[in-house]
């Protein structure tokens, strides 16, 4: 199945300390959650984060969403 996605960021939101220099240029690792069943109140089927670490996680750090 082929799914087209629409990402809108609040690029102030960022968390510029997770921005790292690449061979290519500036980059940010970001997670996407998606589920094509189901939509939440706001008619989103999910969500795009800064990604965190498996320690980060376990520690609660959270990290800016951004739906769609």
């Amino acid at each position: 199945m082929k799914v087209g996605l629409s990402i809108k960021l609040d690029v102030t939101k960022i968390d510029k300390e997770r921005l790292f220099e690449g061979a290519k240029g500036t980059y940010l690792d970001l997670t996407t959650f998606i589920d094509t069943a189901e939509q939440d109140q706001y008619e989103n089927n999910g969500f795009v984060s800064q990604s965190t670490s498996a320690e980060e996680r376990e520690q609660g750090v959270k990290t800016p969403i951004w739906a769609m």
